[in-house]
């Protein structure tokens, strides 16, 4: 009875995982299809049920199901060609992904199929917001990609698998990963700048904020020098989103939990506060939208590029190479020092230096808390100098206002931090 139920429990799972792709296949094409909800569903029963006659030991059974989920994989494609002249393979390759995913449920992995499944569905549910963006990114943009990622591939098996320095500070590998991890990442803002988003003063905000919020602060304090408002509504939007994206980042490569709770103490609350003012503003703010659009795209330049990631990369072992010197002469203060300067050159790779050495076991997860999230305020702090030195006074006057919440907020919570 018990096998019964393990039987049982595998047909439910497997058809799930069908039926999570087989939605999406239903709605997408409802009037041209050739696999719909039932075809998914049964596909995925298919792969369940074909892991289940392995592990039974019925490998001739378990080899048809495979080779006619194959061989239906190829019909579907057949079909496709002839029938409508389509020589797309999304289909097919669903369908295969789908079979993956029953069979990873029948072999009792079923976190690993349930995901594989979800992630089929959200490529498949892409298409048509993924297409758009891709068809707006220059040559260009296309170029800068293919030759970083290109010489990452190439320099990555060159470096060394350990550190390199007498400290055992700098390794070049965990360097590259972490450089390749925040390009990736800033390259999702980048995308949402070249869509050209439609949502206004805020959404045009968040989105050069998450790019770069010193370049979108610059730019917009320089361009709207006559404008007060614009300002005033941008600056705290895109600051707000770049310490959250920071504090993610942050999480990723130290993967210290009380790390992050650390620094969230200081971006969380002023992360609100910065967005709770620029929402305010921004519904009192009457500018040409297309122009600030058109303002923060023609500032961005791809992060995917050669110069940005060498540039970080020359941040992150300078600033780590840096503070643990500044540690070993002048103990806790040279840190102290060290985080602060390196902050006004760069906040996200200062704090992406102290993560990493966190990471390296060269630091304790308490001190780099400390310091990335005092890191975090003054990536704050410094957008008055920005401001002071691109606006005018009107604009001096009306932005710091809107910086003083997200500011006692930090503060208040750097407070906590050194208190906890």
């Amino acid at each position: 009875m018990d096998e019964y139920l393990r039987f049982l429990q595998m047909l439910v799972l497997s058809a799930a995982v069908g039926m999570v792709v087989g939605l999406e296949r239903e709605h997408a094409h409802i009037a041209r299809r050739i696999a719909g909800f039932r075809t998914f569903t049964l596909i995925g029963v298919l792969g369940g049920l074909t892991a289940y006659f392995y592990e039974l030991g019925c490998v001739p059974i378990a080899t048809v199901t495979s080779v006619g989920a194959a061989a239906l994989a190829v019909t579907m494609y057949v079909m496709r060609v002839y029938q409508r002249r389509l020589l797309g393979i999304v289909t097919p390759l669903a369908l295969l992904a789908t079979f993956a995913a029953g069979a990873l449920v029948g072999m009792e992995r079923f976190k690993e199929g349930a995901t594989l499944a979800i992630a089929t569905a959200v490529v498949l549910l892409s298409r048509a917001r993924i297409h758009p963006v891709l068809r707006r990114l220059s040559d260009r943009d296309v170029l800068d990609a293919l030759t970083v990622f290109s010489l990452a591939a190439l320099v990555y098996p060159l470096c060394p698998p350990g550190p390199v320095d007498p400290w055992g500070v700098l390794n070049l590998r965990r360097v590259l990963e972490i450089v390749l991890l925040v390009l990736a990442v800033t390259a999702l803002g980048y995308l949402g700048v070249r869509m050209s988003v439609r949502g206004g003063v805020l959404t045009t905000s968040l989105v050069g904020g998450f790019v770069s919020s010193s370049a979108t602060t610059a730019t917009v304090v320089a361009r709207f020098r006559e404008l007060p408002w614009v300002p005033a509504a941008v600056v705290p939007a895109a600051t707000s989103v770049a310490i959250i994206r920071n504090m993610i980042l942050v999480a990723a490569v130290s993967r210290n939990l009380a790390v992050v709770k650390k620094v969230a103490c200081v971006a969380i609350p002023a992360a609100i506060a910065g967005f709770a003012v620029a929402v305010y503003e921004s519904g009192r703010a009457e500018v040409d939208e297309e122009d600030l659009r058109r303002v923060v795209r023609g500032r961005m330049r791809s992060p995917l590029s050669l110069k940005p990631a060498v540039k970080l990369g020359l941040l992150i072992s300078g600033f780590s190479m840096t503070l643990k010197i500044g540690q070993l002469f002048a103990g806790k203060a040279g840190l102290v020092v060290g985080a602060v300067v390196g902050s006004l050159a760069s906040s996200n790779a200062m704090s992406l230096s102290l993560a990493y050495m966190v990471n390296s076991g060269t630091l304790s997860s308490s001190t780099a808390g400390i310091l990335i999230a005092l890191s975090s305020l003054e990536s704050i702090l410094v957008k008055y100098l920005w401001t002071a030195v691109f606006g005018k006074r009107e604009v001096l006057e009306r932005t710091w206002r809107t910086l003083l919440p997200p500011t006692i907020a930090g503060i208040a919570g750097f407070g906590v931090v050194l208190a906890g």
